[in-house]
């Protein structure tokens, strides 16, 4: 347990790094180095030549990714290898970060745990909550960080989620005036700090594996608390924290497969549900690229899908169904090096086909199969109807916090769509702004050839994810906490495009087709440890609005 937590939080490597000592030592240690900022990078010392291991003849089977052979890998991949596959400390579950680079800081764990404390408490009109507090307090540092080129060369996404911030301010000033500063204050914070949090704290690949570390302890503390909820109806956290502060109240829905619906520390079961459904791909690809078959990835991943399904929100399951999809197809398609235009071309396929034959739209068809009665998916593509004429009526603007135009029998003012809302809000510029940024990140992670088997598999976690969460946003709304985790997640993987050993598109290897899945991705045993790849034998509701004036969303 002990390696484990050092692992998982302290980022503790073998040697020179450890204090050593008692635990007043530690304590000390770890104070001092997070405590400071940016966090310290931690280098090993040069290591002289050695001679190249030879591998045996099974481990000279296909990278991930890369079509390049195990018989190309560095001396120094292997030599890692070796050395973590002989030493003592016995690997958790997502183990196979890189040493030699700088721990995972204590900023990023700190926000992590605060995003799922299910409390808050007002000052003044305004509502905080301990993961508002996080980005209040880092926005000016990592804005400086940024600012001064220590994060690494500013992207395009940097720009646009900055200038979604701007025009969010634009907007919300021209439609509400300087009344609702405070309003435009806190959601500013929430769009740019997350973003840039991550930029300036995830840079490496053992940074990133050490965040999955800490959101897998997170899934294995809240699915127990979800079924427990589903069942009985209990929040156990929430009672925890009820007699020191103000918890989020029980949302009352009606019962779905007789059970309740679990939202343990968050506003909304949706919201919930899709914070959670967010970390299986990361999760399960993470875990297949440290030496876990299929089988055993998937029981490793299974309680992020456990406590996905006690939500009982179709959208939460639209993303981790899409993960799915996602992986299943890469498995399936294997020994095409097409297959991902293949999938782009059969959507687009499908799509007409759909828009022709049906007197439906594709988004109304789409919707009927994605909810859990006809009623609902009515009611969404009626949602979707009359916000648009909203959106065409303000298209520069947007309403603001206003009241949205529709129907008197529509009593309720809840938008479950994520872009809608945005785009009904602050108008269709925001709406670009923001579909331009999060594409940025897809196309980025698209065009990366990262050299490394292990960082192959994080883009492809991420990527998934990513689409997982775009989809999804189309049927709820995201709002607090889980809006801020989306945020924070989109520059989380801005390091694999800068990562050691990327190559740009069309030069890896000569241009060679990549195979998906390696030999470790089909539950032979050849596996990936680190960033080398060795076979076995190789030595090596409006009471719960969630924000100022902000409307949640209805069920789904």
């Amino acid at each position: 347990m002990r390696g484990f937590w050092n692992d998982t939080l302290c980022g503790f490597d073998d040697g020179a790094s450890d204090p050593g000592g008692g635990l007043a030592a530690k304590v000390k240690w770890i104070m001092v180095q997070y405590t400071r900022f940016p966090p310290k990078v931690r280098r090993t010392a040069p290591q002289p030549p050695e001679q190249e291991a030879a591998l045996p003849e099974a481990a000279s089977d296909t990278l991930p990714y890369t079509g390049q052979t195990a018989s190309k890998i560095t001396r120094t991949q292997t030599t890692r290898a070796s050395a973590k596959s002989s030493g003592a400390r016995s690997e958790n579950p997502l183990s196979g970060a890189v040493s030699g680079t700088a721990a995972l800081s204590g900023v990023v764990v700190i926000l992590m745990i605060s995003i799922i404390m299910p409390i808050y408490f007002n000052v003044g009109s305004l509502r905080l909550s301990p993961s508002r507090l996080v980005l209040v307090a880092m926005c000016l540092p990592v804005f400086f960080y940024w600012a001064t080129g220590k994060a690494g060369r500013i992207r395009i996404t940097d720009i646009l989620i900055l200038l979604y911030a701007l025009w969010v301010v634009i907007a919300v000033l021209m439609t509400e005036g300087i009344a609702d500063i405070e309003f435009i204050g806190i959601t500013v914070i929430e769009i740019f700090c997350p973003y840039m949090l991550a930029r300036c704290y995830i840079r490496t690949e053992e940074q990133y594996a050490s965040l999955l570390k800490v959101l897998y302890v997170i899934a294995l503390l809240l699915a127990p608390a979800a079924m427990l909820e589903a069942v009985t109806g209990f929040r156990i956290y929430t009672k925890i924290f009820d007699p020191l502060f103000a918890v989020f109240p029980s949302v009352n829905y009606e019962k779905r497969l007789g059970m309740t619906r679990a939202q343990t520390v968050f506003e909304h079961p949706i919201l919930f549900g899709v914070y959670i459904a967010m970390f299986f791909a990361p999760i399960y690809l993470a875990a297949r690229g440290a030496q876990k078959s299929a089988l055993k990835a998937m029981l490793i991943a299974s309680p992020v899908g456990a406590a996905t399904f006690f939500s009982l929100s179709a959208g939460a399951y639209l993303g981790l169904m899409v993960q799915l999809l996602l992986i299943g197809w890469g498995y399936a398609m294997r020994r095409s090096p097409k297959r991902w235009q293949i999938m782009t071309t059969l959507v687009a396929v499908a799509f007409v086909v759909v828009d022709l034959v049906s007197n439906r739209s594709p988004f109304e068809v789409f919707i009927s199969y994605l909810t859990f009665d006809a009623s609902n998916s009515y009611w969404r593509v009626l949602i979707f109807s009359f916000g648009m004429e909203n959106v065409w009526a303000h298209p520069f603007f947007g309403l603001g916090l206003k009241d949205w135009a529709r129907p008197f029998w529509m009593h309720t003012a809840s938008v479950d769509n994520f872009w809608l809302l945005t785009t009904m809000r602050y108008g269709i510029p925001a709406f670009l702004l923001l579909a331009a940024a999060y594409g940025s990140v897809i196309a980025a992670l698209v065009r990366s050839r990262p050299a490394s088997p292990s960082i192959q598999l994080h883009k492809l976690g991420l990527l998934f994810m990513l689409i997982g969460l775009a989809i999804a946003a189309c049927t709820v709304h995201l709002w607090n906490n889980t809006a801020i985790f989306m945020i924070f997640m989109m520059g989380a993987g801005r390091w694999i495009s800068e990562a050691d050993g990327a190559v740009k598109d069309g030069q890896e290897n000569g241009g060679a087709a990549r195979s998906w899945p390696p030999r470790a991705f089909s539950g032979t045993k050849g596996a990936i440890s680190g960033q080398a790849f060795v076979s076995p034998g190789a030595t090596g509701s409006d009471q719960n609005r969630p924000s100022v004036r902000q409307r949640p969303e209805r069920s789904t």
